[in-house]
């Protein structure tokens, strides 16, 4: 790779912060997200974030903030000091992560586990993203058009859809948390190595904020990304079940229920009785002991089964 711009010197330790500050921010508006999807999965708060929009948009904004930001720093790194042993050191490090995820996920979340996340994408799409590093911004633009036209003009492939679920192109989409598929995310880390490539051109990449790197929240933060995305969601995850303990919402957690329920229910029904119904339903499992399925959030076909039942039966079925 050629360096044609001035090298930062790394033996004093400097470093872009205005980098590592969007790498803090983008990890808080990830803990913010995570946060809520937990408070919502342990039916603390009413709302099911999975089922509203906004935080749908949301969540894919904190994603492609990752991603973005990845193209970014992976172009800085190819026109700064490149160094094959370092980026194949990134590389595993960034392989090992995904599967940590993989697995923890697996066996928290079951046949809904991350099977290709951000981590996953990020570690894919740089060995893809080499062959645009060193070519003018212009490839990396024509490399985005064709990203977003086969995504959205291809027709979903019909075969090969349980290998090839994670090109984003077939009409088998797995069951999954976290699902950050090449067409359309690609165009995101392109979309990084522009931004980097134009800032470069006009000699404002490097331009400010080249220093050694302050105590602040957020640079510490963006220094230290991959190890905060690691543990964070453990982190919230023992701290909510030690609240739990300390604090019990099961009155909370009953009044979620209902209104995720009622959220729910069968379009045309009135409101009143979809709230009888829900209140009906969470006595019936309280009464049939599943109510301690539902916090535990089993995905077992036998929770499913006695929740219809459940509510067939409110419902006078």
């Amino acid at each position: 790779m050629k360096h044609n711009i001035e090298i930062l010197d790394k033996s004093k330790g400097a470093r872009l912060v205005w980098l590592d500050r969007a790498r803090g921010i983008a990890l808080l508006l990830m803990v913010v997200y995570h946060f809520t999807w937990d408070l919502s999965y342990y039916h603390i708060i009413s709302v099911d974030i999975m089922a509203v929009p906004q935080w749908q948009w949301f969540a894919r904004f904190v994603a492609g903030s990752f991603i973005f930001l990845s193209g970014v720093s992976l172009q800085i790194f190819a026109l700064n000091s490149w160094s094959w042993r370092r980026f194949l050191r990134r590389e595993v490090k960034l392989l090992i992560a995904a599967l940590l995820v993989s697995l923890a996920s697996f066996y928290l979340m079951g046949d809904g586990f991350v099977r290709f996340g951000i981590l996953h994408a990020i570690f894919f799409f740089s060995f893809i993203a080499l062959l645009f590093l060193s070519a003018p911004a212009l490839i990396s633009l024509i490399g985005i058009s064709l990203v977003l036209l086969l995504w959205w003009y291809l027709p979903p492939l019909e075969y090969g859809g349980r290998w090839l679920f994670w090109t984003g192109l077939t009409s088998h989409a797995p069951r999954s948390v976290d699902f950050v598929p090449v067409f359309p995310w690609f165009a995101v880390m392109l979309a990084g190595i522009v931004c980097a490539k134009v800032l470069n051109a006009r000699r404002m990449l490097f331009a400010t904020n080249t220093v050694k790197p302050k105590s602040g929240p957020l640079s510490w933060a963006g220094r230290q990304s991959l190890l905060i995305y690691l543990v964070h969601q453990p982190v919230l995850i023992v701290a909510i079940n030690l609240s739990l303990i300390v604090f019990p919402v099961q009155r909370l957690q009953e009044q979620a229920f209902v209104n995720s329920c009622v959220n729910n229910c069968v379009v045309g029904q009135e409101k009143t009785l979809c709230q009888q119904v829900c209140s009906c339903s969470l006595r019936e499992l309280q009464k049939h002991d599943a109510w301690n399925m539902v916090l535990s959030n089993d995905n077992s076909d036998r929770l499913r089964s006695t929740l219809q039942q459940a509510y067939e039966s409110c419902r006078g079925f």
